[in-house]
């Protein structure tokens, strides 16, 4: 299983090798659902934003709408892709979503068959076991129903954005309220990134954990 978690980036060409190792062509699926609650002019720029930095990558990105697609159109999407990626946005509105379609059980057929996961923010969030703390940085209320199970890809949590001085308190509140639901707390600045392969955790960049 391989997954890489961010606050905001996507991988360098090295940490590309580890995760698909000389493959040349990685094609990736872009979930943007965590952008619903956003305003559409901000998600129309986020998404074209992050479809043209994928693409500057190399890579060849397609976008899946889970509450817009089949369940045949979800599974030939993920399982033909490389890489599944879940962008930033609101964590509770996004697991609701994944969770409601079944996207879960998809996800760990997908991640058996050596296709990886990876999200930013909301993304990386929802990877993990809870979302207890969450509602501190994110409003809960902005999902039809408030899922406090994550997907349990991993066994750790993670805070994104961390050291970011404007959200500094909402940040330190939801760590508190996280670490009693997780075995470890992984605090991730915006130049990091959590990656997972075969269950060992490495941290690109200065590792934060609490």
């Amino acid at each position: 299983m391989k997954l890489f978690l961010s606050s905001i980036r996507l991988p360098n060409k090295d940490e590309q090798a580890k995760l698909f190792g000389d493959k040349k062509h990685v094609s990736v699926v872009v979930i943007p659902n965590a952008w619903d609650t956003y305003p559409e002019d901000k998600q129309k720029a986020e998404l074209t934003n992050t479809i043209s930095n994928f693409k500057d990558l190399g890579y060849q990105p397609t976008i899946l709408d889970l509450v817009a697609s089949s369940d045949k159109l979800r599974r030939d999407s993920v399982l033909t892709s490389d890489f599944v990626w879940f962008t930033g946005g609101n964590s509770f509105y996004l697991n609701y979503q994944v969770q409601k379609a079944g996207f879960d059980t998809l996800l760990k057929e997908a991640l058996d068959k050596g296709i990886v996961y990876g999200g930013t923010s909301a993304g990386a969030v929802i990877a993990c076991p809870t979302l207890h703390g969450v509602e501190n940085a994110d409003n809960p209320n902005d999902a039809p129903q408030v899922i406090w199970g994550g997907l349990k890809l991993v066994d750790f949590g993670i805070v994104p954005h961390w050291g970011m001085e404007k959200y500094a308190d909402k940040l330190e509140k939801m760590a508190d309220e996280m670490r009693p639901y997780v075995s470890q707390l992984v605090t991730l600045t915006n130049e990091q990134a959590a990656i997972v392969i075969d269950g060992v955790l490495e941290v690109a960049g200065t590792l934060l954990t609490s």
